[in-house]
């Protein structure tokens, strides 16, 4: 029988295509989440939702590239939260200008990010280490505010909220910041040393690689990402409140999860994590056009979470089941040649 008639060798070829699509699970629930907001909550997918979703998206896909980094060096970066408040309240409480405000709130998030970095590295548990520089910018958040929001200068609020061809100012620059963090980790030396370490640190040591200078490195690239944030935020607000950052502290974590990227993962898609961002932020989107309350969105974000996940789980556990068959098939087939023959000869 050809091949080309038979459904089921063309299922399995175009089955075949599609696994070879990068990224394949979250663009799946992207479209989905896109293609069920307009049939039940078009409201959701008008040019004002859009306007305030796409900015939102933006802001939190910067944090999840951050956190990728972090998280492929097998560590976690809780501290996020608190370099986004504290980059809008000095941006927001500034008294010298625009410039040196963006400059002063960068230095800071780049000693924040080699102070985790470091400790880090000599021995301090990732989590427990960053959760403490958290509520340390908490506490000079309030001390630098005196508890009191200000309002960002206009010219960065027109900045970031501006458009270039129907296109927010915010998701342009995080497209070319994902963009070049792609070229680095995939076609760079200096990028798949860097993956190699947090893939297997021991082997890239000894073929020396300095290992711990790429954990320090993923760790001041994710401060500086969370201080990007923390600006476009800070000027799509205008008037950010002392808090503003808190949203943040565990999402940057899931859209890196729903991403597919894990810890030590060779395959670490940046891109993937911002596609984890916007399906997160329309679901969010979708769920205040459907008027639920805030508990059922803390549900179905927490289902949306959950799900890609699990799905890849279960799509791994049938691969490594089809794996075992098209292994254990050859041997039982000549299992049973040997019986024949050995029954002709009797």
């Amino acid at each position: 029988m050809n091949d080309r008639n038979d459904p089921t060798a063309e299922a399995k070829s175009i089955l075949m295509r599609l696994r070879s699509v990068p990224n394949l699970p979250i663009i799946v629930m992207v479209v989905v989440i896109f293609v069920v907001s307009a049939i039940f909550a078009s409201g959701s997918l008008s040019g004002g939702s859009l306007r305030t979703m796409l900015p939102l998206a933006a802001v939190l896909a910067l944090a999840g590239v951050g956190q990728s980094l972090v998280i492929q060096q097998r560590g976690m970066d809780l501290s996020g939260a608190g370099v986004i408040a504290l980059t809008a309240v000095i941006l927001s409480q500034q008294t010298q200008g625009l410039v040196p405000a963006l400059l002063l709130s960068l230095i800071i998030a780049i000693l924040v990010g080699l102070i985790n970095g470091s400790l880090v590295r000599f021995g301090l548990i990732s989590i427990v280490m960053t959760l403490a520089t958290y509520q340390v910018l908490t506490g000079v958040v309030y001390e630098w505010s005196n508890g009191v929001a200000g309002s960002v200068p206009a010219s960065l609020s027109a900045f970031v909220n501006r458009s270039v061809l129907g296109i927010p100012v915010s998701v342009l620059i995080v497209g070319v910041v994902v963009g070049l963090g792609t070229i680095v980790l995939r076609l760079t030396s200096v990028g798949r040393r860097f993956v190699e370490s947090g893939i297997n640190r021991t082997a890239s040591i000894s073929r020396g690689s300095r290992a711990d200078f790429h954990a320090v490195v993923a760790y001041v690239t994710c401060s500086v990402c969370y201080w990007l944030a923390g600006v476009l935020l800070a000027g799509y607000l205008s008037s950010p409140s002392l808090n503003v950052g808190n949203e943040y502290l565990l999402a940057s974590i899931a859209v890196v999860v729903l991403g597919g990227n894990s810890f030590g993962s060779a395959k670490i898609s940046l891109v993937a994590t911002a596609l984890g961002a916007l399906f997160l932020t329309q679901l969010t989107q979708f769920t205040l056009s459907l008027g639920a309350p805030k508990s059922s969105q803390l549900f179905v974000q927490g289902a949306g979470i959950v799900a890609l996940p699990l799905i890849q789980y279960l799509l791994s556990l049938v691969r490594q089941r089809r794996a075992r068959t098209s292994r254990s098939t050859p041997a039982e087939s000549q299992h049973i040649d040997l019986r024949v023959k050995e029954g002709a000869s009797l």
